[in-house]
């Protein structure tokens, strides 16, 4: 008996933080469109009020979709890439130059075969139709 107890206050406070997960989305969302209205209505605002208001409408909004489960969840995948980012070795400035050379090199032979391939298609249709050669 006790267990099913647990259970409905289990339950009861998963579906209050999914309703409160809702009432969350629900006002970023409401947030945004009335972001959006309000700097078309108010056009005749200086722009840059009008961009200081929708940088604080938007970092409050940002700081409420934080405090979603996505948003926690987001956090989270953030945090943990920032760390494997740590964990990188990059490579130096001489590594980096040596690659970029090849990739440049690689391209310009690409470019001069694709050409030459072309030409020789081009060429070759001429002649099937009678309007080359």
């Amino acid at each position: 008996m006790g267990s099913k107890k647990a259970m409905t206050k289990k339950q009861a406070g998963k579906e209050s933080s999914s309703f409160l997960n809702n009432i969350k989305w629900l006002l970023v969302f409401a947030m945004i469109v009335f972001g959006v209205v309000a700097n078309i209505h108010y056009s005749d605002i200086s722009g840059a009020v009008r961009a200081a208001v929708g940088l604080v409408g938007f970092l409050l909004a940002l700081s409420i979709y934080f405090s979603t489960y996505s948003g926690v969840k987001a956090w989270a995948f953030i945090k943990g890439a920032q760390a494997e980012m740590r964990k990188v070795t990059w490579p130096t400035r001489p590594e980096t130059m040596q690659m970029t050379m090849i990739v440049i090199i690689v391209l310009i032979v690409t470019s001069l075969l694709l050409w030459c391939v072309d030409g020789l298609f081009l060429r070759l249709v001429g002649l099937l139709t009678g309007q080359g050669g």
